[in-house]
């Protein structure tokens, strides 16, 4: 029984090597895994599943290659067993394996071919959906390679040496999720088995294998490599093609400008023969191509090369044959060779049966290497394809015309990794190698006794290169910045997405940031400058085998290019204005959005967190109504892309209504501060300063500094004068307490230390200290000068008094009376007037204002303010001091004022209506100079035009005088029941009742008691 019965016999050992160097050295240093003749084996994030046909089981044992170099696992497949006691009958097997992930470059280990020195082969077919492979050899025994087909295990013994098999390589133009293994089997079959660590996912991210949008799926699989959800195809990815050709003609002329004969270097030269220039590469490129010295172990002869040659549309390396020839050692000398005993009838077959029968010795070998491709200097374009890049070698040889089979003398050459016999003469068959690779080679020559040698005829090289073609894709870069669009997030760089701008319906809401650059980074990016870094995601299709592999699920099969690559006007939000402070129940002013590109949505929010569509405000301009709380705004700018961007958010803060009730406040005139006091009723301390922002123009020093202080509750506003510029041009300004803002109004000339606001707040007077009175009127922000002409009540001009105190304030009740504090810094002495209402408003001319006194008393130097509370009650204030007048007129101490600083004019909201009404007075009839009082009663002794007083014709427009200085005026007395013997009374009429003990008046049809003081 031979061995490979034991084993039952040829295992076929399929491992998976993913290399794109063709031509390294196959081998499976990791061992193999067992893989089932039906079921599923996940290696390396690989899965494999595999199903099978005829004759195919699991072997149990390991077994090891002919090479001894591979062990196989246990359970490996076992296929074409067979019959055993009938080794010669064919049983035949076939194993389908498929991939869920593309690989590539699979290698089979073959251990137990042959059948105990049969001179049978096993045979091993691949096809791929990868197409037409190509099979290259580790450490193989007894098996050659032909196209797709490995034969193997003729002639191959039996025990110890497990037959013939090796460790094979399979190679398609593709990457391929599928592989169909099968053969006739017979021979007692072969075991297959699996190198673990050659299972490599093609689509698994690498340093040699990037992954662009970082969703785990490799770029050379993804069909979406910036996840945009456009396909790279429809992206421009390769949307044209540069194909360069091997230049022979310039490759050789290389060679041959310094020839090595014992060896060199020269370019291949590529040659640009369809398409545009790929940047960076030109109209042609170079890659190296070195040969070595021919190194004769077998004698001491140099032996040379002798030039490069254009042979039939290759690159030939040609020996020196003569050189060859010289000092063969004697296996190789004077001899005739017989090559019948080959299976093989073609050269390079009757070459290799000469060297393995030792009929003639190798002499020696030598290298080839091909350098790399140049590295591209552009990301625009990418290495796509290549026709195969081939190594070949022609040998000559003399032979008996009528005795094919007898040979005289030849020279020979091949690489030692190609194991596939040629199937013409007289080359061996063309290797496939790659850019990077390096070839062994073994060459021999022998001659003929007395005979003509075979030469090398000029043209014959024993290095030979074919001429290949290679591809690249060019992609396509709408705007210009250096990125290819499939991987650009900004395909035309107009500052919105390409996954929003595609033919499906994403906004802003659907995009996620990525780990991408962006892309407008290049030095052509335009009008936008700014990287663009959000994609759909990286929740993407995972199915290998799906049209919408690595595409972001939210976009299912893609979606199309709509107007990503047609640049849209740049997006801009724009400036949306302005912040403002309103009170609670008003409205704000329009809003407006400056600057934007784009369709415009207002929204609006309540906390500045969530926000809402206001329904019809697109316009650039929005009014809000009337807001009772704070509101937050932004404007939603749409592209015509579909992209969204967001102005600045504009805030409307609603703050209550100032509340000016029972508040005296004080305007500092050093410091331009406004305090209301605690309670004006027990203290001069004024509380918080309410103009917390100082107003943008600095203050100035006294007299200059601010004053005339006054409140209108109209327009919720102060008004003051807060700089007197030395009495020209002054500034005169308001404060909103609401907004915290100032506004500078119109000026006009003198210093006013003097000033109110009129009880309907729709005005202000103002007193200079050249005793000018103007009245200011709010809403036309105008200046009328009305008076400098005074009068007392009884017509007594009051320039003196008045220049002489001229500092002070004012204050208007709720009749419209205007009271004026009169006084100086130089004198104690406070008088107090009163004008009647209602004010005028326009020039008085030549008319006087009739001011009457109603008190004057020595409260300190500096009085500077007056203001009534809301119980009718006037305030008033020195440089020091809070004070209040009394019933009886006179002027008493509240407080000192507190901060010492805060001194100054008084205001207040209150406009009581006969105030301090206890007060009455009868204006005199005011018609220039007024008419004399023709009669009068005095205890003074003086009367009439004798007198120098002139008593009572110089006391003006009255009908009687009365003075007295030591007896009062005593009222008529009488009861109650006494009033009726009055026959006519007549209106004013007054008389004490002793009845009901008051004072009683004649008015309107009857008798009154004096209820409270009142004017009559």
């Amino acid at each position: 029984m031979i061995f490979k019965k034991k084993l039952q016999q040829n295992l076929f050992l399929l491992i998976l090597f993913l290399s794109f160097n063709v031509n390294a050295q196959v081998t499976c240093e990791t061992g193999t895994a067992a893989i089932p003749r039906s079921g599923t084996t996940i290696l390396n994030g690989v899965t494999i599943t595999s199903s099978y046909t005829g004759d195919v089981t699991n072997f149990t044992n390991s077994v090891t290659t002919c090479s001894g170099n591979v062990t196989t696992s246990n359970n490996s497949l076992y296929v074409g067993r067979g019959n055993p006691a009938t080794p010669l009958v064919a049983s035949p097997w076939s194993i389908t394996l498929n991939f869920d992930r593309p690989v590539n470059d699979l290698v089979f280990v073959i251990v137990g071919t042959g059948a105990g020195n049969l001179p049978n082969n096993e045979n091993f077919i691949f096809n791929s959906d990868g197409g037409s492979v190509s099979i290259s050899a580790g450490a193989n025994c007894f098996s050659t390679i032909s196209g797709n087909l490995i034969l193997s295990g003729a002639n191959a013994p039996g025990s110890p040496s497990n037959g013939g098999g090796g460790i094979f390589k399979i190679t398609a133009p593709s990457n391929y999720t599928q592989l169909v293994i099968s053969g006739n089997g017979g021979l007692a079959g072969s075991v297959i088995g699996l190198c673990s660590s050659s299972v490599i996912n093609s689509c698994a991210p690498s340093a040699a294998n990037p992954d662009s949008d970082g969703d785990g799926i490799a770029d050379a699989c993804d069909l979406d490599d910036d996840n945009d959800g456009i396909l790279d195809t429809v992206e421009g990815f390769c949307e044209s093609q540069s194909v360069y050709t091997m230049n022979i003609a310039a490759s050789v002329a290389n060679a041959n400008i310094s020839f090595g004969i014992n060896g060199g270097t020269f370019n291949i030269v590529y040659t640009l023969t369809s398409g545009s220039a790929v940047p960076g590469l030109g109209n042609s490129f170079n890659v190296p191509f070195t040969y070595s010295d021919l190194n004769n172990s077998a004698t001491g002869v140099n032996h040379v090369w002798q030039v490069a040659y254009d042979f039939f549309g290759s690159i030939a390396i040609v020996p020196d044959s003569n050189s060859l020839y010289a000092g063969l050692p004697p296996n190789n000398t004077n001899t005739s060779e017989d090559v019948s005993g080959s299976s093989n009838t073609f050269s390079d077959g009757r070459f290799r049966y000469l060297l393995q029968t030792s009929r003639i010795d190798q002499l020696g070998s030598f290298t080839t290497t091909f350098g790399n491709l140049p590295v591209l200097s552009t990301s625009l374009s990418s290495y796509s394809s290549q026709t195969n890049l081939r190594l070949w070698s022609t040998h000559n040889l003399e032979y008996n015309a009528s005795l094919p089979t007898q040979w005289f003398s030849g020279y020979y050459a091949r690489p030692l990794d190609q194991n596939t016999l040629s199937t013409q003469d007289p080359n061996i068959a063309p290797l496939t190698t790659n850019y990077g690779a390096t070839h062994n080679w073994i060459y021999t020559a022998f001659d003929a006794p007395g005979g003509t040698n075979a030469m090398s005829q000029g043209t014959r090289g024993l290095i030979q290169i074919l001429r290949n073609t290679i591809t690249y894709c060019n992609h396509r870069d709408t705007d210009g910045d250096g990125i290819p669009d499939y991987l650009d997030l900004d395909s035309d760089n107009d500052g919105c997405p390409d996954a929003i701008e595609g033919g499906a319906s994403f906004t802003s809401s659907d995009l996620v940031n990525s780990s991408m650059s962006g892309g407008n980074v290049g030095a052509t990016s335009g009008s936008y400058n700014q990287p663009i870094t959000q994609n759909l995601g990286n929740s993407v299709n995972t199915s290998s085998t799906s049209a919408s592999y690595g595409v972001p699920t939210v976009a299912g099969s893609g979606q199309t290019i709509g107007t990503s690559q047609t640049a849209n006007p740049v997006l801009v939000a724009g400036t949306a204005s302005a912040n403002q402070t309103i009170t609670s129940g008003s409205t704000p002013a329009a809003l407006s959005l400056t600057g934007a590109t784009g369709t415009i949505q207002w929204q609006v929010s309540t906390d500045n967190i969530t926000f809402s569509n206001i329904s019809g405000a697109t316009n650039s301009t929005y009014t809000p109504g009337t807001l009772i709380a704070t509101r937050y705004y932004k404007a939603l700018v749409t592209s015509l892309g579909g992209c969204t961007t967001l102005s600045n958010t504009v805030t409307i803060n609603v703050v209550p209504p100032f509340d000016c009730t029972d508040k005296i406040y004080s305007l500092s005139s050093v410091t331009g501060e406004i305090r209301a006091f605690n309670n004006s009723n027990t203290s001069g301390a004024l509380g918080t300063v309410i103009n917390t922002t100082p107003h943008p123009t600095a203050l100035s020093g006294a007299p200059n500094g601010p004053n005339a202080l006054g409140y209108s509750p109209a327009t919720g506003k102060f008004y003051y004068v807060l700089n007197q510029n030395n009495g020209s041009g002054n500034t005169f300004v308001s404060y909103d307490p609401n907004t915290n803002i100032y506004q500078t109004l119109a000026s006009t000339s003198g210093y006013i230390y003097r000033g109110t606001v009129t009880n309907d707040g729709l005005g202000y007077y103002a007193l200079t200290s050249s005793n000018e009175l103007k009245y200011y009127n709010i809403s036309n922000n105008t200046w009328t000068s009305i008076t400098n002409y005074f009068v007392d009540q009884n017509g007594n001009d009051l320039i003196t008094i008045l220049n002489t105190y001229s500092g002070g304030d004012l204050a208007i009740d709720g009749n419209g009376d205007l009271w004026i504090l009169a006084g100086t810094n130089f004198s104690p002495t406070t008088i107090l007037f009163r004008a009647k209402g209602p004010l005028p408003k326009t020039d008085l001319g030549a008319v006087p204002m009739v001011l009457e006194q109603i008190t004057q008393q020595n409260i300190g130097n500096g009085p500077s303010g007056i203001a009534f509370n809301s119980a009718g009650e006037l305030l008033i204030t020195n440089s020091s001091n809070l004070y209040k007048m009394n019933n009886d007129f006179s002027i008493s101490l509240i407080g000192n004022l507190s901060p010492t600083n805060g001194a100054g004019d008084l205001a207040s909201c209150a406009f009581p209506a006969n105030p301090l009404s206890y007060v009455c007075y009868k204006d005199p009839v005011n018609n220039g100079t007024g008419t004399e009082t023709k009669m009068g009663i005095t205890l003074l002794k003086r009367a009439g035009t004798d007198n120098q007083d002139n008593w009572p014709l110089s006391r003006k427009s009255g009908h009687i005088a009365l003075e007295s200085n030591k007896q009062g005026f005593v009222i008529t007395r009488i009861a109650k029941a006494n009033l009726g013997n009055i026959n006519t009374p007549q209106e004013g009429m007054m008389v004490y009742d002793t009845t009901d003990k008051c004072l009683k008046i004649y008015s309107d049809g009857t008798w009154a008691c004096f209820s409270k003081a009142t004017c009559q």
